[in-house]
């Protein structure tokens, strides 16, 4: 029987940890990133059905309320506003689609006055990383649901370096 060395043994622990997380990697302390689009994870619409309701929090400053419609024809439409001391701070219209055998969530951000921030082609895309139970990872934004409590964690850039933010939502009648 061969044996095998200390220095063998850690690069085999190495490869098989690599091809366990191959694909994603961690971006912030609770988002990750798809590093290679061909490895997400197969999902379909229905195993979102969990964040559907009207979700209302504080965070970034400000009242936050996000809205998922239950899912229907491949997707689910939602909608998010911030309000802050002044009024509404900006919008984002959202849709969670099926694509390629995944989820792709697609949003587009708005100002109070519904100016656009993106062109009328371009949206913001966070393809699903992976899904567990009630928590999904996509690409830079985390949805995690315990009870009536939604978690949502989003990666973005400020000043060259990645910040998280984090919004605690509670579900409202």
């Amino acid at each position: 029987m061969k044996r095998f060395s200390f220095n063998q043994y850690i690069l085999a622990a190495f490869v098989l940890m690599s091809v366990s997380t191959f694909g994603q990697s961690k971006n912030t302390e609770n988002t990750l990133a798809l590093d290679a689009k061909e490895n997400q994870q197969k999902a379909t619409i229905e195993d979102m059905a969990w964040l559907t309701g009207s979700w209302l929090g504080k965070g970034f400053g400000g009242t936050c309320e996000e809205v998922w419609s239950t899912p229907r024809a491949d997707g689910m439409m939602g909608m998010f506003q911030m309000i802050g001391d002044k009024g509404v701070v900006f919008y984002e219209l959202c849709q969670i689609v099926e694509e390629n055998g995944s989820l792709v969530l697609k949003l587009k951000h708005f100002n109070g006055d519904l100016t656009a921030w993106e062109t009328k082609e371009e949206t913001v895309d966070f393809p699903l990383v992976k899904m567990e139970g009630t928590t999904a990872w996509f690409s830079g934004l985390t949805y995690i649901r315990t009870g009536d409590t939604l978690h949502a964690y989003v990666a973005f850039e400020n000043d060259g370096k990645v910040d998280e933010g984090h919004v605690t939502f509670k579900l409202s009648d």
